[in-house]
């Protein structure tokens, strides 16, 4: 294979590596705010209960609160459940781009060391 064709393909190898890596950015970042989005639901509840022993209405107010947010961080964690093999599947995609792409690189390298004309170093 030239020079000039390995070259092409490992450019065409970035390209594909760094659209698989904006990909497993994408997914994590979703995963990163559904994690926010629970940890904030929960200390809601908290503060809410903590509200609550303040008389029986505020504690029924905080009780019907905390179902709520039971169901919500419910819907979450079944929304994480859902992203996990995505996350899993994508870091996978990815690693394989960037194997790729290390690959053409070490074979473009070589062919551009034993290209004629080159002298060897010693």
């Amino acid at each position: 294979m030239q020079i000039r064709q390995l070259a092409q393909l490992r450019e065409l190898a970035e390209l594909k590596k760094e659209v698989e890596l904006s990909r497993l950015s994408r997914v994590v970042a979703a995963k990163t705010a559904l994690d926010r989005q629970e940890q904030a639901l929960q200390q809601a509840e908290q503060a809410a209960r903590h509200e609550g022993l303040a008389s029986p209405l505020a504690g029924q107010m905080a009780e019907t609160f905390a179902i709520w947010t039971l169901r919500r961080r419910e819907e979450v964690a079944r929304d994480l459940a859902a992203l996990a093999p995505l996350i899993a599947a994508q870091r996978a995609i990815a690693a394989q781009a960037l194997g790729r792409t290390d690959v053409l690189q070490q074979l473009e390298s070589r062919q551009k060391l034993a290209a004629p004309g080159r002298r060897p170093k010693g």
